[in-house]
C-alpha cells in the first residue's frame, strides 16, 4: 500500500510540508506505522489516530 502526502492532508484536514513513516515494532514484530507530519501553519498540537488497512479491506467495505 501506498501511504501520499494527499492521503494523510485529507485524513487531518489541514495541508503539510513533509511526513515521515516509520514503523512501530513490539518483540521484533511490525505492529503499526508512526506518522510525523509538518504542517505548512504552525499548529499547538494534534492528536489524531489513522487507521490504515489493506487494499482488500477497503474493496470489503464498498460492498457493505
Amino acid at each position: 500500500m501506498e501511504i501520499t502526502k494527499e492521503m494523510i492532508e485529507k485524513e487531518l484536514g489541514y495541508e503539510i510540508n513533509k511526513f515521515k513513516l516509520e514503523p512501530l515494532y513490539k518483540d521484533g514484530e511490525c505492529i503499526g506505522l508512526n506518522v510525523n507530519v509538518e504542517p505548512k501553519r504552525k499548529l499547538e498540537f494534534i492528536n489524531t489516530t489513522i487507521t490504515i488497512g489493506k487494499s482488500s479491506d477497503f474493496n470489503t467495505n464498498e460492498k457493505e
